[in-house]
């Protein structure tokens, strides 16, 4: 599967989470909330995961971001999707084989839960490590 194909994955099941507002390409600013912005940057690549020679692992950031500028709604807001299970949760909804794209995926976690930086504009948010393993 082709990076873009796993990319069309992660759009396909984040869209699955009622309300969240998926941006599939980075947008210039973000004005609908809650959203989910996924990278196009720091993306990295393993090749060669088997003893044939095929095979890569991409490691890619998501980006979930809350309107709120009030520390304790921001905090709500942003706990259902941090949650390991739930309706919202990132982890639920991207762990698995991203709609056929990809051999497997997996959140190994959210590095940043707190104030995050986008475009130079803070917003409270969490940014999830995403792991997806491919046939090549």
């Amino acid at each position: 599967m082709s990076l873009s194909q796993v990319r069309e994955g992660i759009v396909s099941r984040l869209e699955s989470i009622a309300g969240l507002r998926v941006y599939s390409e980075p947008p210039a600013s973000v004005n609908q909330f809650p959203a989910v912005i996924i990278g196009r940057t720091g993306i990295a690549a393993a090749y060669d995961l088997t003893m044939k020679g095929g095979g890569v692992r991409y490691t890619l950031e998501v980006l979930v971001v809350v309107a709120s500028g009030d520390a304790v709604e921001a905090w709500s807001g942003l706990e259902a999707y941090v949650q390991p299970t739930g309706a919202a949760s990132v982890k639920a909804a991207l762990d698995g084989d991203l709609d056929g794209a990809a051999q497997w995926a997996r959140v190994t976690g959210a590095a940043k839960v707190g104030q995050v930086s986008y475009r130079r504009t803070s917003f409270w948010g969490a940014a999830f490590q995403l792991e997806v393993q491919s046939d090549g």
